[in-house]
């Protein structure tokens, strides 16, 4: 997909969150992944680690609330690229309120994704 229509799919999925009445807050990711990767996400921000595959940058986020620093359950939807995301840690005490969610993109290069990571 064009870098273009990716920009403006990733400003459309913000203007719903905006609006959205069923979550509280909404965090999109756009980035590039090559075969897996891990969005690290708590209240500073998102950080991408490869677990393999080439290295293709921390991508792009924005947070349509706080991130939660207390009870919340955290859910993640993929609104664009080839394999879907999945929750593999949700926030709590334990691990400082970091969410950790894998995407695993097994098809052979790099595609953008679109991430929807809502609570």
């Amino acid at each position: 997909m064009k870098r273009p229509l990716a920009i403006m799919l990733f400003i459309t999925a913000l203007s719903i969150a905006a609006y959205s009445q069923t979550s509280p807050g909404h965090l999109f990711w756009f980035g590039t992944i090559d075969d897996k990767a891990q969005l690290i996400v708590n209240a500073s921000g998102v950080q991408v680690k490869t677990i393999s595959g080439k290295e293709n940058g921390q991508g792009s986020y924005s947070f349509s609330a706080y991130f939660p620093t207390s009870g919340a359950t955290v859910n993640v939807a993929t609104k664009q690229g080839r394999s879907s995301a999945t929750m593999i840690q949700q926030p709590s005490s334990e691990n400082n309120y970091t969410a950790i969610i894998e995407i695993n993109d097994s098809k052979g290069g790099d595609d953008e994704y679109l991430i929807d990571i809502y609570w």
